[in-house]
């Protein structure tokens, strides 16, 4: 069993990486000037990060499908990382804008049904998920902070941010995780299911009231994250003469790093604190931990706000998405457990963050006002200047609402 469960942590460590490795820093590269950036307006940065949002609306099912009913996951989860790869390597080489579009779609496709695949494979191998899951997806934590890591000495060696490392690394990784996906358990679909659909089996969960309202909810949160995940990195980087807190281009994966460490401490917790709080209260917790967030980022741009909005990260993941994980695993059987999980990647990662990439990228439009004359800041014309205060106060506002009617109306599930 030791070997198991390192097995799945090692899993979910490469999925991680492949993910960290460009998400958290793909929002300042994509709005950035050339030749160190692609310089993308938000609006239509917020277009190309909806794309792995839109993959999570129609592919996780679809693979879900696969899984419950028809190949082994641990295969099909190779085979999808294989392919997602060579987009990856291919968005490393790109420079245009309609070029990035189709490949970031092709790759999120690919990619979004792995994060519900290594949620069913580990949970179908694990006795007791409540207790056990956090340690094997913290190796989920461990791969994001080395994914940054890496990405930070590839730039210090190369002396700068190169055009597309990020995705160059992101590529090595989901080239690994196919490889190492061959030497996971086997976890064959379940043969004595009654229905050939999983699909439709799991949405037979929608039924339940109180499943219902969790499944709006974690969509109404989903809608905020992309202020973060788009604007995030931007605003840290932004200089502080236009409002932003003026971090380095080398020292911002550095910097990033902070929400992974504060990850590994409250994933490692999950499985001692998840019993004593119980669902409910975990999920008030982690949407109050992105209230914080929020707060911090509009307060002003100050280090300290922005350290502190990043050391909540822990939270506001574990206690969301692990949990909403959990959660699910827990009432739903096992005949549809890819299915089930698809639910939840529909939910925060699929329809949530699509509508919230352009709900996010058509707010920064409107917060967003003309330079003239342009700003001059190390080299680079700066046109615009964000005034993120506000950029940052909608989700939090739209947050404080969902975890009102999350902390009146959701009732303790029974297990």
């Amino acid at each position: 069993m030791r070997h198991l469960k390192l097995r799945l942590f090692v899993m979910m460590l490469l999925e991680y990486a492949v993910w960290g490795a460009w998400a958290a820093v793909a929002g300042k590269y994509f709005t950035d000037p050339p030749p160190g950036g692609l310089g993308f307006s938000g609006a239509y940065s917020g277009v190309v990060f909806s794309l792995l949002p839109l993959g999570a609306i129609v592919s996780p099912l679809l693979f879900g499908q696969l899984a419950d009913r028809i190949v082994n996951a641990e295969k099909l989860q190779a085979g999808l990382c294989l392919v997602g790869a060579g987009f990856l390597f291919a968005l490393g080489e790109a420079r245009d804008g309609a070029q990035v579009f189709w490949l970031m779609l092709g790759y999120s496709f690919l990619f979004a049904p792995t994060v519900t695949l290594t949620n069913a494979i580990a949970f179908a191998h694990l006795k007791d998920p409540a207790r056990e899951f956090g340690a094997v997806r913290v190796g989920g934590t461990f791969g994001w902070f080395i994914a940054l890591a890496a990405l930070a000495g590839w730039r210090a060696a190369a002396g700068g941010p190169v055009p597309g490392d990020l995705f160059h690394l992101a590529g090595v990784f989901c080239l690994a995780l196919a490889l190492f996906s061959l030497a996971l358990p086997p976890t064959p679909p379940t043969r004595s299911a009654r229905g050939a659909l999983a699909f439709l089996e799991a949405a037979q969960l929608f039924r339940d009231r109180n499943f219902l309202l969790f499944f709006v909810l974690c969509l109404v949160l989903g809608a905020q994250l992309d202020f973060y995940y788009i604007f995030g990195s931007a605003f840290l980087g932004a200089p502080r003469e236009l409002g932003g807190v003026g971090v380095s281009p080398g020292d911002l994966p550095l910097l990033m790093m902070v929400p992974p460490i504060s990850e590994l401490f409250v994933m490692g917790a999950l499985g001692w604190m998840l019993p004593k709080l119980g669902i409910k209260r975990a999920l008030v917790v982690g949407f109050a931990a992105w209230i914080i967030r929020f707060g911090c980022f509009a307060s002003g741009n100050t280090m300290a706000a922005a350290v502190v909005g990043l050391a909540v990260h822990g939270v506001c993941f574990t206690f969301v998405f692990a949990v909403a994980s959990l959660y699910v695993n827990a009432i739903a059987p096992p005949t549809i457990r890819a299915s089930a999980q698809a639910l939840v990647t529909l939910s925060l990662v699929g329809i949530g963050r699509f509508v919230g990439a352009y709900l996010a990228g058509g707010v920064s439009t409107v917060v967003a006002t003309p330079l003239d004359p342009p700003l001059r800041v190390g080299g680079v014309e700066i046109a615009q200047r964000m005034d993120w205060a506000l950029l940052f106060a909608v989700p939090a506002v739209v947050t404080v609402l969902a975890t009102a009617v999350l902390l009146v109306w959701f009732r303790e599930p029974k297990t």
